[in-house]
């Protein structure tokens, strides 16, 4: 289900689920049923901060709900006043002002009340959201080649090629050992396949836009039938696709997931260099772009799949897809860089720099603003 939750002050959040929880009491046979909203978080820590428990005599021998409840601790299951008001039970026991009041339920003594150090309260602005404030003017020193970016820059160098109608053809960077490391990854894209298929019969527009846009994948040369052996070195990504109206270039972005791990506990992408970051630094362009009376945007369109990836490696980015449900599942490989990849965007960046080196002599102008 899909719900808001409101609370106080107009915060509100988003619900992803509902399910029945059949809870019990700790110290009776006392159980009851309710449903619970799914949510990331409900609140803060509660208590704040752990403290010491007081002299409270008129509590020791109390059968607690919460016997920690000086601990700080996050706040697992929210109960409504519904359930509240059918646990209460006879029994209010009292000190003095500055103590907790304990009232008996089903589910043992509850405490609450004012207290020097019993704060129990939500906070809704933490300190280190403040830190924001400043770390945005941060100046980032300039970036220092690593041994791994180095040995990824001589990696590159040896493996990229051109075939005869001018696409590069480049090779990811993996760990040595990432055969004995990647494990059986199939069925959880299979699982993750069938999800999305659900998906597609509660939103139409996306179904739609989905299958367009794997058959523009197709009509490409982009993807094709997997046709490899089973001994050689295979991913399977899951997918799925997360749909933008405000964009006025791409409305759906589909995202080939290389962080899903596999049966050994390893993804594809902790098995991959990163490769150096080829970016300029946002400070210096917006500087530099500020001493220019004019200047002009541009976008390369489907620049990641301008990029082939090596036959060899294609296995490493395959996908279960079909078009209709009626359909068999059939597996296939992407044959191009691919978005979501750790070292796609070194190596999109490196492939521009590569064409402005090979292509320089003819374009000067062009090949310095690559460069640059």
């Amino acid at each position: 289900m899909n719900a808001t939750v409101s609370g106080i002050g107009a915060l509100s959040g988003d619900c992803k689920g509902k399910l029945k929880l059949n809870c019990k009491s700790l110290y009776s046979d006392y159980r009851f049923e309710t449903q619970a909203m799914v949510m990331k978080k409900i609140t803060n820590n509660l208590p704040t901060t752990t403290f010491e428990k007081g002299e409270w005599r008129y509590l020791q021998n109390l059968k607690l709900a919460d016997p920690d409840f000086n601990i700080s601790r996050s706040v697992d299951l929210l109960l409504g006043a519904d359930v509240y008001s059918n646990i209460i039970l006879e029994g209010l026991l009292k000190g003095d002002q500055q103590s907790p009041t304990a009232q008996h339920t089903q589910l043992g003594w509850i405490l609450c009340g004012k207290s020097k150090t019993l704060n129990c309260h939500v906070t809704l602005i933490e300190l280190s959201e403040l830190t924001k404030f400043w770390e945005g003017e941060e100046i980032i020193p300039s970036h220092q080649d690593t041994p791994a970016d180095e040995l990824c820059e001589e990696f590159y160098k040896k493996t990229v090629r051109r075939s005869p109608d001018g696409k590069y053809i480049v090779k990811m960077p993996l760990q040595p050992d990432y055969q004995e490391k990647l494990g059986n990854s199939r069925s959880i894209a299979i699982s993750q396949f069938i999800q999305l298929e659900k998906r597609f019969e509660r939103q139409k527009k996306l179904a739609i836009m989905y299958k367009d846009f794997m058959k523009e994948y197709q009509d490409l040369g982009h993807i094709e039938l997997s046709r490899n052996s089973p001994s050689t070195p295979q991913c399977y990504l899951p997918h799925h696709g997360v749909l933008r109206e405000s964009s006025t270039a791409t409305k759906l972005r589909t995202v080939f997931n290389a962080t899903q791990k596999t049966s050994t506990g390893y993804s594809l992408n902790s098995l991959l260099e990163k490769g150096p970051n080829l970016q300029k630094d946002i400070q210096s362009l917006i500087l530099k772009w500020r001493t220019y009376k004019y200047a002009y945007t541009a976008d390369i369109e489907k620049m990641y799949r301008c990029i082939w990836i090596d036959e060899e490696q294609q296995p490493l980015q395959k996908i279960i897809w079909r078009s209709t449900a009626t359909e068999q599942l059939q597996e296939y490989q992407l044959r191009t860089l691919t978005y979501g990849m750790r070292p796609a965007p070194w190596l999109a960046m490196r492939t521009l720099k590569q064409i402005a080196l090979d292509e320089g002599h003819q374009y000067s102008a062009a090949a310095q603003v690559l460069q640059n």
